[in-house]
């Protein structure tokens, strides 16, 4: 090699080493980008859970309820419907509370081997706080006690986050009614949650009887909430 291209190869060698770094949109030199996942998609934040106190529903929750029941549903009851449902023998109203605040309800139907829910929901403004895992721990702990054996629901197929919250909580999607609801003729999945181990689904006979009063016929529903309600 000449001495001239030596000199000029010794020149670029050192321009390339020292000549200020190029700065790209990122913010770096010819380092690759940093990873951006961890920063545009932060895990998201659980709120922390509300202990409640989970009691009967009585008359003068009604109002707190029913604006609850506004609120999960398109088409809500009206006091005149849960009255007529309470006035049966074999259902039962009870409510979350929390700091002398109505949070949530459920309306469940007693069978002499599982008990049924018709009506079940969390305020809206207390989604993800653990409201309704404590509702569904209230009524596993009755199975024990009332020799009741397991717990039934139907809930709309597009309901995806109750179902989801459901499985999460131990229930298992038992059978499909095909145009179940008359507001839309959607479907429902039956999901159960039961403490024996294993019982066939075609052994299990939902009691799909609408109540007469009730102007939407089968009264079955499950409010829309989060995985963690």
């Amino acid at each position: 090699m000449s001495f001239r291209k030596l000199v000029s190869l010794e020149i670029f060698v050192h321009e390339f080493f020292h000549r200020p770094p190029i700065v790209y949109p990122f913010g770096t030199s010819l380092e690759p980008p940093p990873q951006l996942t961890t920063l545009e998609y932060p895990p998201r934040q659980e709120n922390p859970a509300l202990k409640v106190q989970i009691r009967w529903l009585i008359r003068s929750d009604m109002p707190e309820t029913l604006d609850i029941e506004r609120k999960a549903f398109e088409l809500p009851w009206m006091e005149e419907d849960f009255l007529c449902v309470l006035r049966q023998r074999n259902c039962i109203g009870m409510v979350a509370e929390y700091n002398h605040r109505i949070v949530g309800f459920m309306i469940y139907e007693l069978h002499k081997a599982k008990l049924h829910i018709l009506n079940f929901a969390v305020d809206p403004e207390f989604h993800r706080q653990a409201i309704g895992t404590q509702m569904i721990a209230k009524l596993v702990d009755k199975l024990s006690q009332q020799r009741r054996q397991e717990i039934v629901l139907e809930v709309r197929e597009s309901n995806l986050t109750a179902q989801i919250f459901f499985k999460k909580m131990g229930f298992r999607a038992v059978l499909v009614l095909r145009s179940h609801y008359d507001d839309t003729d959607e479907s429902a999945y039956v999901m159960r949650f039961s403490l024996e181990e294993e019982t066939p689904a075609f052994l299990f006979t939902p009691e799909n009887k609408p109540i007469e009063c009730s102007p939407t016929g089968y009264i079955n529903r499950i409010a829309k909430f989060y995985k963690s309600a």
